[in-house]
């Protein structure tokens, strides 16, 4: 177990460290990502996982929720509370994220 804790500590540490400022900036914005597709958008269960999809992709579904092109029962809702340049900051982060190698 202390071996975990010193991992969490280092990860927590040096996670700003490797995504610059722009992680600072996107961390508000994503919060509201992590509650369902994980901190690190890793996803859960039938959840998908963000991290490492198309900037492409991401971005086109987020507008289609906030726009209604595209359904969902909470996305549309999560959506429309961000501005598009917003949704696009988010895409992009979660593009930039790598995927883990299993």
């Amino acid at each position: 177990m202390p071996h975990r804790l010193d991992f969490l500590l280092v990860a927590l540490i040096l996670t700003p460290a490797a995504y610059g400022e722009e992680a600072s900036a996107i961390g508000p914005l994503a919060e509201s990502c992590a509650a369902c597709h994980g901190v690190h958008g890793e996803g859960h269960g039938v959840l998908p996982a963000l991290r490492g999809r198309s900037f492409g992709v991401l971005s086109r579904v987020l507008l289609d929720y906030k726009t209604g092109r595209r359904q969902g029962t909470v996305m549309p809702r999560i959506a429309r509370g961000y501005g598009d340049d917003e949704l696009v900051q988010l895409a992009r982060h979660f593009a930039r994220l790598p995927v883990p190698v299993h």
